[in-house]
């Protein structure tokens, strides 16, 4: 049979698809009556289904029911139209009241195994997902990583990666799997057992992209970035228009310090995609890691002109113009940045920070408790608000909210602890403030610079120079 063959009948088998749905709304809509049979019902339901039409996969159930009302398969697809509007527990009534006999369909236990997941029953849902492994189901790959991702959510991280894996033996091509498995090996901090795994894969599909892509990921998050842009050249060699290849073989020059490559890598990926905003923020937020601080804003008002409600190009933009002292221009780029942002919380932090470089105190407070008030409470917010209010002359609400997080609330995070001590040396409780830079230090010697924060001038105290040293050559 040639492929005009084939063309022919896919076009008839379309024309008579068109013409049921045709007779089936000419039913609901002017009453002409014709006969629709079990099969057609099923595929009418299907349809509306799929196009996200409650009001006619409804109508199609219900006259489905009148002509058939045994039927288990038609009954199946109501439970499930039951359970997409949250009707859950007649969703289930009805499943246990078919269940005989469609105890060989796969489908069956997949819906049923979906619903307890909605209901948040993780186990009953993964016992149903494990009935479908002993049918022949076709696509096990799909259901061993649904089951995966029950564990995943359950934060059971070890269960997660065996059904991940078993997923990827069975097919590892475009599998989502691939990826969490990577994630599940970064949250129990096992990446060198993630780099033999995916080394593993590698060997037995070298033209994996994702596989490489993944390697790439864990020897970056080891900060092995030789072997990372090696990874990452793979994946790029077999995918080369991944974006998210492109961007992480960026983010890894970047770590490489071989920026100029970097911007190289974007140019190209934007040569290709000369309409992508997303893109243009990245390369000109790249420029603005390097000084180019110019050309970092021609990029930024490409992206706007092509989505003028970008927050993150106006937030990008405010950073270029604060850096070359153009200041009420950034200012007027973190109003529209805010505007635009719908509250996010990260944007409206580092507008925040933004406000306090340019010494607009009173504007970085009120953004900086917009963030708390959305419920996003990381301790970074609490450190940016707190220098912002100490800068502000509100140095007893800031000292109040720090020993609020460390003492009453048991967060003794280090960042915490180095933006209290800032304050306490700045206002001369010297004891206190070395006391409290100590237990920082031991905590996490890496964020000194909130130290600096408040006074540039404990960069040359030897006190603190000497407990820093101190603590940098353990």
């Amino acid at each position: 049979m040639t492929n005009d063959d084939d063309d022919f009948f896919d076009f008839e088998e379309d024309k008579e698809f068109d013409e049921l749905i045709h007779k089936f709304e000419q039913y609901v809509h002017k009453g002409e009556y014709c006969f629709f049979d079990s099969q057609e019902i099923l595929e009418i339901i299907d349809y509306y289904s799929s196009w996200m039409d409650k009001d006619m996969t409804a109508k199609a159930i219900e006259i489905g029911l009148q002509n058939f009302p045994q039927s288990p398969e038609i009954l199946l697809k109501k439970a499930e139209f039951l359970a997409k509007q949250n009707y859950t527990l007649e969703a289930l009534k009805i499943l246990n009241e078919i269940e005989s006999q469609l105890s060989h369909y796969p489908d069956f236990f997949l819906i049923k195994g979906d619903i307890y997941a909605q209901m948040g029953l993780s186990e009953q849902a993964i016992n149903e997902y494990k009935k479908i492994l002993e049918t022949d189901y076709p696509n096990k790959d799909h259901i061993f990583n649904i089951i995966g991702s029950e564990y995943l959510m359950q934060d059971k991280f070890y269960e997660a990666i065996v059904y991940f894996k078993k997923s990827v033996e069975w097919n590892a091509d475009n599998n989502p799997s691939l990826y969490k498995i990577y994630f599940c090996y970064s949250e129990i901090d096992k990446l060198n057992e993630c780099i033999e795994y995916f080394q593993k894969v590698i060997d037995e599909s070298p033209f994996n992209s994702d596989a490489w892509l993944y390697l790439a990921f864990s020897y970056y998050d080891i900060e092995d970035y030789e072997n990372a842009l090696e990874s990452i050249n793979f994946a790029l060699a077999i995918n080369p228009s991944d974006l998210l290849i492109i961007l992480k073989k960026s983010d890894i020059l970047k770590e490489l310090d071989r920026y100029d490559e970097a911007i190289e890598v974007l140019k190209e990926a934007l040569e290709k995609d000369n309409q992508n905003s997303f893109l243009m923020n990245i390369l000109a937020e790249t420029y603005n890691e390097t000084g180019l601080y110019d050309t970092a804003i021609q990029y930024f008002h490409k992206a706007l002109h092509l989505n003028p409600k970008d927050s993150r190009s106006w937030l990008g933009l405010a950073e270029s113009y604060t850096h070359i002292s153009h200041n009420n221009e950034a200012i007027n780029c973190l109003h529209q940045a805010i505007k635009y942002s719908n509250d996010d919380p990260l944007t409206l932090l580092e507008a925040g920070k933004l406000y306090i470089t340019l010494e607009y105190y009173e504007e970085a407070i009120n953004t900086l408790k917009l963030v708390l008030e959305k419920e996003y409470e990381p301790n970074e917010v609490y450190v940016w608000l707190c220098i912002a209010l100490e800068k502000a002359g509100y140095v007893t609400e800031a000292v109040d909210i720090l020993a609020d997080q460390i003492y009453n609330q048991h967060n003794d995070d280090a960042d915490l602890l180095y933006c209290l001590a800032g304050i306490l040396l700045l206002y001369q409780y010297r004891k206190e403030g070395l006391a409290t830079l100590e237990k920082a230090l031991q905590s996490d010697p890496t964020g000194i610079d909130i130290l600096f924060e408040f006074n540039s001038s404990f960069e040359d105290d030897p006190e603190i120079q000497n407990l820093i040293q101190q603590y940098n050559n353990n």
